[in-house]
Formats: structure tokens, sequence, C-alpha cells
């Protein structure tokens, strides 16, 4: 009896260790129609030196797929930027200070500068993928976090917001 309770035992390993190989074998084949930069599951990012956007496009026209995931990779950016004054933001305000970062007004003026902010000096860099009726366009659009820190400060007007602004990036 003792003999068939290990038998069987020993089946559901081996059936478990065939589904992992084979699912080690998807992951490395799906990486290999796209840039080593680009991921499915990061449409933003930033660090002390840039903020990146990143999109991807499908189209069967070559120039329309690259227009469609550049333009997608810049809201992502300024999404990204967007997100990083909200935290400059929300830091500030933590602990009921500075309330005047809370208003509508000061909410406001800091999206409308960050979604009219010029975004012509940003590198991009698109790579295609694909041939024939299908063309995938991978695009990255990344610029100096200094030049995002310069352009915010610019436009906002608040001493405490552009001199954390500024902080952040010296550290």
């Amino acid at each position: 009896m003792s003999g068939i309770l290990l038998l069987t035992l020993s089946s559901c390993a081996t059936t478990d260790q065939g589904r992992d190989e084979g699912d080690a074998s998807v992951e490395e084949t799906a990486g290999t129609n796209q840039p080593s930069w680009y991921s499915a599951l990061t449409t933003s990012k930033s660090d002390s030196a840039s903020f990146t956007g990143f999109a991807r496009a499908v189209s069967a026209d070559r120039e329309e797929a690259r227009e469609l995931s550049e333009q997608t990779a810049i809201k992502n950016l300024r999404f990204e930027i967007d997100r990083y004054a909200e935290e400059i933001r929300r830091e500030l305000t933590a602990g009921g200070a500075n309330g005047s970062l809370e208003s509508a007004a000061f909410i406001r003026n800091l999206r409308n500068a960050v979604e009219s902010m010029p975004v012509g000096d940003a590198m991009t860099e698109t790579e295609f993928f694909g041939e024939g009726s299908v063309v995938h366009a991978f695009t990255r659009v990344s610029i100096s976090s200094q030049a995002v820190i310069d352009m915010l400060s610019a436009q906002i007007n608040h001493d405490d917001f552009v001199e954390l602004l500024r902080q952040k990036a010296a550290s």
C-alpha cells in the first residue's frame, strides 16, 4: 500500500517540474520581438537623472505606428512628471502645513503647468519590429530631471514648492 502512495507523489512532482520549464520558455520567446529597454508593465519611470515615458503601437502603416507610439509615450512622460509634482505637493501639505497647496486653484495650475510643459527637447527613441501587414513601434521619450524642475519652477509661483523641487533634485 505504501508503494502506491509513493508512486502517486512522484508523479505529481514530475508534472509540476514540467510546467515550470514550459513557463520559462514562454517568457524567453515573448521578449524577443521588442527592444531590451521596453516592458509592457512599465509605462513611465523617473530617477534622479530623468523622467521617461514608454509606449507601443501597432499598425499596418509604419509611420502611423510611430506617431501613435510617440504620442502615447509623451502622455506617459507627462503622467510621470505629474506624479512627481503631486508627490512634492502632498509632502508639503502633510500635517496641515501649506494650506495654499491644497487649494483647487494651485492644483489646477500645477496640472496645467505639467500639461503645457514643452517637451521638444526630450530625447525620443523609436524601434520597429515586424514586417508586412503589422508593424510594432516601441518608443521611449526622456527628459532630464533638471530641465523638468527648471520648467516647473518657472511656471509655479510658490516658494516652498519650488524649494522642495530643487532640494529633491540635489539629493
